[in-house]
């Protein structure tokens, strides 16, 4: 992912140095960012087709088992070692 900023900041050719893509603003202004086949037959002027709410329901879905239900906030190998008395 570039950086966009001025071109004359005293922070662009050090950024360079180091290998950080940096980009100008009328470079950035002319990038394509649009996915191909978003919108139907690649036209911005038409609404774009929904087909990812099967898959978001899902990864919400997943994402909430995972980090909500799943995590614990102790540790069960200590649980256990507290039962058998060591």
């Amino acid at each position: 992912m570039p950086i966009r900023i001025p071109a004359d900041l005293p922070a662009a050719k050090t950024l360079r140095e180091e290998n950080i893509f940096v980009m100008e603003h009328e470079r950035a202004l002319k990038q394509d960012i649009l996915p191909a086949n978003y919108y139907p037959e690649d036209d911005v002027t038409r609404t774009p087709v929904c087909r990812w709410r099967s898959g978001a329901n899902l990864l919400f879905s997943n994402w909430l088992n995972y980090f909500v239900y799943q995590s614990t906030p102790y540790s069960l190998t200590h649980i256990s070692l507290n039962e058998r008395g060591i």
